[in-house]
């Protein structure tokens, strides 16, 4: 069958009127496509979450945004829509509510298999702090300016309303300077897991060394290992050795933190990974962000995860 016809009954649905039966018929047709991006899928989700907006239905209508910008993360309608669904429901708030803060900006780096998730959920226990993992569209490598923009946008919003506004992302280690310019109150948590361990977790999560293996830091043509979607985020390099090439990747990343660390070196501080569940270093961790009564969570475990990083979180 082909892919059009497959998605074909999603649309024909949602012109007749029928949003539920529409988004139902859109959810089969991603299961047997297994892609969100082939039309109109992502367009019955993007209108569907519009619609939840007139409803104020704004967390579900965001949670679809962020599907689609998951898959398609230079869709303008979807990164349009979530920013104006946060501002309308805000606004919504300040009726009822009054709230006029100027929110601290926490950004959580490390290369991946770092313990991201575990900050992230470490993060999230802090009173008016809000916390993503990974939050949709992730970022290149290398240039990402429209996807950048949103980003700035979503944490300006944020940090109007909440004390503390983090993320948590091995991506934002090309862009910290740009964001150090915009917010210069941010404090940056480094994650840093050995260099052995951190190769051999990525070895193993992402099924290499062998065939249909994820390997996003050699530039490949998917005979071999499987393209991924994520591939964008990471540099790539020229070896045909993947272990090889992850090791280049961690030396790599924390030079470039070496070097950051040194450029601010009052915003950006580096923690060790495996002591990142002990009370007096999450303690210290929290203290530097800002925290003055800081809730340690010394039961969170490291994120076993699958083929990626870790579980997101927004």
């Amino acid at each position: 069958m082909e892919k059009k016809n497959v998605a074909q009954p999603a649309w024909d649905l949602f012109c007749k009127g029928d949003l539920a039966g529409a988004e139902q018929a859109a959810s089969i047709a991603i299961q047997k496509l297994n892609n969100m991006t082939v039309a109109p899928v992502p367009d019955i989700m993007v209108l569907k979450a519009f619609y939840l907006c007139r409803l104020s239905r704004f967390h579900e209508a965001r949670s679809l945004f962020g599907r689609v910008l998951e898959n398609c993360p230079d869709d303008i309608y979807a990164q349009q829509g979530y920013l104006l669904s946060l501002e309308d429901e805000f606004s919504q708030k300040s009726n009822k509510e009054k709230k006029d803060v100027n929110g601290k900006l926490l950004l959580g780096l490390g290369t991946g298999r770092s313990g991201s998730t575990t900050l992230a959920k470490l993060w999230g226990e802090q009173k008016s702090c809000y916390c993503s993992h990974e939050h949709p569209p992730r970022l290149s490598w290398s240039d990402s300016p429209s996807r950048l923009a949103f980003h700035q946008q979503r944490f300006d919003l944020l940090c109007s309303r909440y004390d503390y506004v983090a993320d948590v992302s091995h991506w934002w280690l090309p862009y910290i300077d740009t964001l150090m310019a915009t917010y210069e109150n941010t404090r940056i948590v480094v994650l840093k897991r050995t260099r052995s361990a951190t190769v051999d977790s990525f070895m193993k999560i992402k099924g290499g060394p062998g065939k249909n293996a994820i390997n996003h830091w050699i530039n490949h043509d998917g005979e071999f290992w499987s393209k991924n979607a994520w591939d964008e985020c990471y540099p790539s390099y020229k070896t045909g050795d993947m272990k090889e090439a992850i090791e280049n990747y961690w030396d790599d990343y924390y030079a470039i933190v070496d070097d950051l660390v040194k450029k601010y070196p009052s915003s950006i501080r580096i923690f060790s990974t495996e002591h990142l569940s002990e009370a007096d270093k999450q303690a210290e961790l929290l203290s530097f962000c800002g925290f003055v009564k800081p809730r340690l969570k010394t039961d969170i475990h490291l994120n076993k995860g699958d083929a990626v990083d870790g579980s997101r979180m927004y």
